[in-house]
């Protein structure tokens, strides 16, 4: 099996950096347009998909329809690859994020939730049951379209990194990564499909 992971396109929350989690916001025009132009690297490149999943969110959902040119009524849509619920603190721009919160891109590993608000535990786990199942399911090429938070929890599942290394790489709006699966393993390949790069944020 070959993964192709996708993030969705930008938002205007991305774009003012904020929080957007579990909030169900649109593409906004930039966001179009980063996933019209990776439609075309893909027909390109004339990736097929033998199955596509994704995130119940707008923002997932209608980036992955631009991409692939397909209906999200073909799709498997799955809330374990939803973007990290923040709960209280969605819509917070990231530099007001109050007290320790803060911690959550400085320190992972320390972090705590406020209010309902979601875990990485919880996070890392949901990905990594969905990662586990998907390899016993799927063969071929698989598109997973998901966000920025729940791409890196992948990314520390695939390459057996600590909390503390969460954020130590860039997941940009619709960028395609690659990941194959050989022998019940994930394997990071070095080389991604990506767009003109946009302001952006984490989320």
């Amino acid at each position: 099996m070959r993964l192709f992971i996708l993030r969705h396109g930008q938002t205007d929350l991305n774009l003012a950096r904020k929080v957007q989690g579990h909030m169900d916001v649109d593409l906004n025009a930039t966001g179009i347009e980063q996933a019209e132009d990776l439609a075309k690297v893909v027909r390109e490149k004339n990736l097929r998909f033998d199955a596509i999943y994704c995130s119940p969110l707008r923002r997932a959902l209608d980036t992955c329809e631009i991409v692939t040119g397909q209906s999200r009524d073909t799709f498997h849509v799955d809330d374990r690859i939803e973007e990290f619920d923040f709960g209280e603190l969605e819509g917070y721009a990231y530099r007001e994020l109050p007290g320790e919160s803060q911690k959550f891109f400085s320190a992972p590993d320390e972090f705590l939730p406020a209010g309902r608000g979601e875990t990485f535990q919880h996070l890392i786990q949901r990905i990594t049951d969905f990662l586990e199942e998907l390899k016993t399911r799927e063969q071929g090429n698989v598109l997973v379209a998901s966000h920025g938070t729940a791409i890196h929890a992948m990314l520390l599942y695939f390459r057996h990194k600590e909390l503390k290394n969460f954020w130590d790489e860039d997941v940009h709006n619709c960028d395609l990564m690659i990941v194959d699966c050989i022998d019940g393993e994930y394997v990071v390949r070095d080389e991604k499909i990506a767009v003109e790069k946009k302001e952006t944020g984490y989320l």
